[in-house]
């Protein structure tokens, strides 16, 4: 029997102190035909690396909450910066002390460029839905090119559910796709807040237009300022 796909149970390992960017060390061959044809090499890749050895265990998804799981590959998405038209590297490597790198030790950070585009380009899409009724049909379109996506079958060992099929995302990347395709299911319906210095999303709520109180006080307070200046 298949019992699905279950977000809350993916677990990641992320250093306990985090990540750093570095430079990619070149291999000696490069430096040796760099020298021999007095070319210098390519800008090298940048890295994650982590600070110190010790470890701790994250679950990203752990609330079994779908707004809140929809929220992260939203987060995801916004690592994008439009006026730079590239990656914003310090919210890249907040994100990855947050939840963890997307697929493999030593990933590049040059690596999460086509991912962070292809769910902005599938969320653009969907947000213009208030615009075009072909939105979502068009952003379904989209992630089902999502040819990235990658799973484990796993078991449970008790054997009250011993013959129940489950398939966990083999990585931090697929679980964000799995999270994106919660939206794009039409389960979840998410709002930005509408706070000028807030990136959080919400559950959308008709008359709602801040995460939470503080975001609302926040904003109000501002407004009451640039009034009275």
């Amino acid at each position: 029997m298949f019992r699905g796909i279950k977000l809350f149970e993916c677990c990641f390992e992320v250093p306990e102190l985090g990540y750093r960017a570095v430079p990619k060390a070149y291999p000696p061959e490069v430096w040796t035909s760099s020298v021999l044809l007095n070319t210098p090499p390519e800008e090298p890749e940048t890295v994650f690396r982590e600070i110190g050895d010790k470890k701790r265990m994250v679950r990203p998804f752990d609330r079994k909450d779908d707004s809140y799981n929809v929220s992260i590959a939203r987060k995801f998405s916004s690592i994008w910066d439009e006026n730079e038209q590239a990656l914003d590297l310090n919210k890249q490597v907040k994100f990855a002390n947050l939840y963890g790198i997307l697929r493999y030790k030593d990933e590049t950070l040059e690596s999460w460029e086509y991912y962070v585009q292809f769910f902005k380009r599938v969320y653009d899409v969907l947000d213009s839905a208030v615009k075009d009724d072909l939105a979502l049909i068009k952003a379904r379109t989209l992630y089902a090119g999502a040819d990235f996506l990658q799973f484990q079958p796993y078991i449970p060992p008790t054997s009250a559910e011993s013959e129940a099929l489950n398939l966990r995302p083999a990585n931090l990347l697929t679980a964000l796709g799995i999270a994106m395709g919660q939206e794009l299911s039409g389960n979840v319906h998410l709002s930005k807040c509408a706070n000028k210095s807030c990136s959080n999303w919400y559950e959308f709520r008709p008359n709602k237009k801040y995460c939470n109180t503080n975001c609302r006080v926040s904003s109000f307070n501002r407004r009451k300022e640039a009034a009275s200046s």
